[in-house]
């Protein structure tokens, strides 16, 4: 267990001016039982091979003014460290009151390491600011690293630190382990901004609308949504402001602000659940080779009035990869176009994008203009005819990978019923639509028919007119019925058992070479294809001896061998010299004579020549 981490919370404590400034005696108390602490640090990470102390010479903020939620960065260099490396880095920076001088909040940033840092390096730690809440101006407050090796060292502002925009000094303080004549000049200053509110309260407080109704006329609200959750803003808390001049402003997420105007709440008021998720999707679908970024709304139908919805542009940039200007389009699902408006250019600054809402739809943000054209989902049947009580299921052929089914609907379940998977269940006789709508606000349907009797082949699909295959080869037919639906059976047969055979499923075989006719039988509907199976033929002869010695009154067995083994061509042998040699049909050679003579081998286009010496 390293020594730093057991001093953590003396540390947190005496971080802040503000405490020192106060309560200077309960200090010195902390400062006295941290260096006892420290002290045995030593003794415990003292080693042989480490016993120096890191140190940073200089400290910056980079960032002059950030909007939350945003970012602050603030760098560290002229490291000093020759041994085992800063593996932790902490930086705190503390919101400061120019007038007081005194540390009034914080915002911090903990973590290790994913690499050592040594003599020479710089680092660049990142602070998320996120709230309204933390609006301010910050300066650097404290500093602390430490190598691998647990020897830390701590530097912080105090009560008597002069803080200003060019240079302010971080001393060490605690215990003072390393050198204590090394101090930290710290850069830099920051003003966080954030919106104005008068009055700040929890989302799942219970007096919100309360506290809303008894706020004065033109005043702003402001609501946070708290670590339970609760993104629910209740039907009563737009009952208080409807008609009036105030105002609620809604901080679901970083990033994300919804506004409400009460002289805007003219529709009737209903509980509205302001969640909105963002994603990256595939922008295919939208008419774009370029990955986009979906903003997706709860769904609350119509809203009470207009609403004003800010999501963060250069919070955008940051999380999604998104650069350089930035378009926001309206999905219009029942047109399946997309709407763009000038207004809604973002350029990923330190702005924020805004656009007003009746009711909730979906939206895309692209990196370029789009044609405004959206490329619509599609199910894997646009109509079907079923019998009483027949089932099919609907899928989704196309779709955004990254969009999911909301629901199945069926507009008369009298008729046919459809379940959250798509599968269709026909009642009784007559016709109605199911609908399928996804996430991103987009639809599709199919035409249901439902009749008493047996549903009937109409046509019989995806097979070819002609097929050759090899001997000994095998394929499988796959036929389609139309409808889809239909339920009288295929039945298969061949014409010529001899050359190509098929089986109950559409399996067929070549046997030999030759030609024969498969039909394909559904009710009153069929199609024939023609098989046609060619001959093997001889691609080479082998295992034949180019020159032969026998004796006069011997015989010796030519044994060729084809390839391919299952050639349908015959063998036949050919004497140049039957008074010398002659050759049967089984290529047995037999000397008559002394001489030579040449015995010709073939299969079909192939031959290879054997010379045969008679002694």
């Amino acid at each position: 267990m390293q020594c730093p981490n057991i001093a953590n919370y003396l540390k947190q404590i005496i971080q802040c001016e503000f405490f020192r400034y106060r309560n200077r005696r309960l200090l010195y108390v902390f400062l006295f039982v941290y260096a006892n602490i420290m002290a045995c640090c030593i003794k415990v990470n003292a080693s042989n091979y480490d016993s120096t102390y890191p140190e940073v010479g200089k400290a910056r903020i980079i960032e002059s003014s950030v909007y939350v939620p945003g970012t602050v960065n603030v760098e560290l260099s002229d490291i000093v460290e020759d041994e085992s490396g800063i593996g932790y880095v902490s930086v705190v920076i503390a919101m400061y009151d120019p007038i007081t001088g005194r540390c009034i909040g914080s915002g911090t940033q903990f973590g290790r390491l994913n690499k050592l840092l040594f003599t020479g390096d710089s680092y660049r730690v990142s602070i998320p600011l996120s709230s309204d809440l933390q609006s301010g101006i910050y300066h650097i407050s404290s500093i602390e690293v430490g190598d691998s090796r647990g020897n830390n060292t701590y530097y912080c502002s105090d009560s008597r630190t002069q803080i200003n925009s060019s240079e302010y000094i971080l001393k060490q303080c605690g215990a003072v382990i390393g050198n204590p004549n090394q101090s930290c000049k710290a850069t830099g200053l920051l003003k966080v901004y954030g919106d104005d509110a008068d009055i700040d309260l929890a989302s799942s407080n219970p007096y919100i609308a309360s506290k809303i109704q008894s706020m004065q006329d033109g005043k702003i609200a402001r609501i946070f949504v708290d670590s339970t959750g609760k993104t629910v803003i209740e039907k009563s808390v737009f009952d208080a402001i409807k008609g009036t001049n105030k105002k609620i402003n809604v901080n679901v997420s970083d990033g994300i602000k919804w506004f409400f105007d009460g002289k805007n709440i003219v529709n009737e008021t209903k509980n509205i659940n302001c969640m909105v998720n963002l994603s990256v999707v595939d922008g295919t679908e939208y008419g774009s080779d370029s990955k986009l970024l979906r903003v997706n709304f709860a769904s609350n139908g119509v809203l009470p009035g207009k609403a004003s919805i800010r999501i963060k542009s250069d919070y955008i940039h940051k999380m999604y990869g998104l650069s350089g200007k930035m378009y926001l389009y309206f999905v219009n699902s029942s047109g399946l176009k997309l709407e763009d408006n000038p207004h809604y250019i973002l350029d990923g600054t330190d702005h924020w994008c805004e656009f007003d809402v009746t009711h909730n739809s979906t939206f895309v943000v692209s990196g370029k203009p789009l044609s405004g054209k959206v490329q619509p989902i599609k199910l894997n049947q646009k109509s079907l005819l079923l019998k009483e009580k027949q089932n099919f299921t609907l899928k989704i052929v196309k779709k955004d990978q990254n969009d999911r089914v909301r629901s199945f609907k069926s507009s008369n379940e009298k008729i046919a019923t459809v379940n959250s998977s798509g599968k269709v269940t026909a009642k009784k006789t007559g016709s109605c639509t199911v609908t399928v709508l996804m996430k991103s606000g987009q639809k599709a349907e199919c035409k249901i028919k439902v009749q008493k009797g047996v549903v009937k082949t109409t046509k019989i699909t995806g097979l070819e007119n002609k097929i050759t295959l090899k001997k000994g080869k095998k394929t499988t037919l796959k036929p389609v019925l139309n409808p889809i639906t239909a339920e009288q059976k295929i039945i298969y047969s061949s014409s010529n058992k001899k050359v190509a055979t098929v089986s109950s499923k559409g399996v067929i075989q070549a046997k030999a070479s030759g030609t024969a006719k498969i039909t394909v039988k559904s009710g009153s509907k069929k199609v024939t294809i023609k098989v046609t199976v060619p001959k093997t033929t001889t691609k080479k002869i082998t295992n034949i001896k180019s020159e032969i010695t026998i004796k006069k009154g011997k015989s010796y067995t030519l044994k060729p061998k084809l390839s391919p083994k299952n050639s349908e061509e015959k063998i036949t042998y050919v004497s140049s010299d039957k008074k010398v040699v002659t050759v049967n049909s089984k290529g047995k050679i037999t000397a008559k004579q002394k001489g030579t003579a040449m015995v010709t081998v073939k299969s079909g286009k192939v031959k290879v020549i054997c010379e045969v010496i008679v002694k």
